[in-house]
């Protein structure tokens, strides 16, 4: 048996599906302390421009969990996702 534990992430990489694949059981893992600007919440994407950051702001408190974290839809900066 093969049991596969990974953090939730924001756009995750191509290995994380592999991960899943290849589980038989596979736990996400998001009762551990989220860690602010990390993958949780944030990715890199390729565009003609080169690689860009992508953000989904996040209403978040030391040391909360990852399934506490809540979007912030109502970001007086810019929307629940942006462009670094």
């Amino acid at each position: 048996m093969i049991v596969e534990i990974h953090q939730p992430q924001y756009l995750p990489w191509i290995g994380y599906f592999d991960k899943i694949d290849r589980a038989n059981v596979f736990v996400l893992l998001d009762n551990v302390q989220y860690k602010k600007n990390e993958w949780q919440n944030r990715n890199r994407i390729r565009t003609s421009q080169g690689w860009q950051w992508i953000t989904v702001t996040v209403l978040y408190k030391y040391p909360e969990k990852i399934n506490a974290v809540k979007i912030n839809f109502i970001s007086p900066q810019h929307s629940p996702v942006f462009w670094e």
